[in-house]
């Protein structure tokens, strides 16, 4: 986009063809996919397992960040193009190679190299639908732990205000940019479980404490749960979403960092013991553990993450059947709200 000295036409072309091509696959805006300037955040470049050994290396890194659902930002560079007898030595099988690698990276490539939970947030449906479970139990004043990317947190805007928190720096610099435009929702960095950090709870005037399957992730559930109990304010709420079940250990729960799975008895004697009685104790998701096992038999671990994902939100709309209102007997899912004692 800056000043050039551009060299062959039909180089041009391809380089266009290729472009549109990768925006049609990943549903992105770019200008020019084969770009000789990236610049990566270190930490994030060391993250994508790389492959290529030649030309296709543009194509493989394109995709992978696109798959992550990172954002690219494009500026003008210049450059002067070189011809054959200068060193250049790409040819127009090259063109061919960055075609498949396109196609292979968006449907044929085993789903391991992209991080399930990268795809997962592209399953609206159902962050929508856990939305739902405890929408009718938050207050005006939400406080979202971990909220990672905020796929479950545009769903809670219809609150006064809106705290949004994870320990994870970069995380937390993609909620400020999703949510830069919307006046009462706040990002900040916070993790419960460093006991540095948690006098910064009592900063927040919520009256309703969210967290989504993060206690399932926690080396210990119990003390994160006796440090938020004496901080709730009088009359809040702390709201519990929790995987529901046997002891996990399949690939799916290793896929979704769970440690653990909750029975309904265990759970509520847990936080009776921090000082918390529980208000309400719905099941949720009662397709999900039937799911869950038929995954566990079939272990479509292997198959791009795409197509597992788009089967998982096919089903949504069977499962919100199928819990009703009120949610079920036996869910994947607990929905718990608990106050101080």
């Amino acid at each position: 986009m800056g000043p050039r000295m551009a060299m062959f036409f039909w180089h041009m072309l391809a380089n266009k063809m290729l472009t549109l091509m990768t925006n049609i696959l990943y549903d992105a805006i770019l200008s020019d996919m084969e770009t000789g300037y990236k610049a990566f955040r270190a930490d994030i470049l060391k993250g994508i397992p790389l492959r290529s050994r030649r030309f296709d290396f543009e194509p493989e890194v394109t995709a992978k960040l696109l798959r992550r659902g990172l954002r690219l930002l494009e500026v003008p560079i210049t450059y002067v193009g070189r011809d054959y007898s200068e060193g250049k030595k790409i040819r127009w099988t090259e063109g061919l190679t960055a075609i498949w690698t396109l196609l292979k990276w968006r449907f044929v490539a085993p789903g391991a190299q992209v991080p399930f939970s990268s795809v997962l947030d592209q399953a609206y449906e159902h962050h929508r639908w856990v939305a739902s479970w405890v929408s009718p139990h938050l207050g005006s004043r939400v406080l979202h732990l971990w909220a990672g990317t905020g796929s479950l947190s545009r769903y809670l805007l219809d609150r006064d205000q809106v705290w949004l928190v994870d320990p994870d720096s970069e995380a937390v610099a993609r909620l400020s940019r999703r949510f830069r435009f919307v006046d009462h929702v706040a990002c900040g960095t916070l993790d419960p479980c460093a006991a540095d950090q948690l006098d910064r709870l009592d900063s927040y005037d919520a009256d309703t404490v969210l967290l989504v399957h993060s206690l399932a992730r926690v080396d210990d559930d119990r003390a994160l749960l006796a440090s938020l109990a004496p901080r709730l304010r009088p009359e809040a709420r702390l709201i519990l979403v929790v995987p529901s079940g046997p002891a996990p250990g399949g690939w799916l729960d290793h896929e979704l960092q769970f440690k653990r799975r909750y029975d309904a008895t265990v759970l509520t004697g847990m936080l009776a013991d921090v000082g918390l009685d529980v208000v309400t104790l719905e099941h949720r998701n009662r397709l999900g553990r039937w799911g869950r096992r038929l995954a566990e038999l079939v272990s479509p671990r292997g198959w791009p993450r795409p197509l597992w994902v788009w089967l998982y939100r096919s089903l949504v709309p069977l499962g919100r059947r199928l819990d009703g209102d009120r949610g079920g007997e036996a869910g994947d899912s607990l929905v718990v709200v608990a106050r101080r004692r």
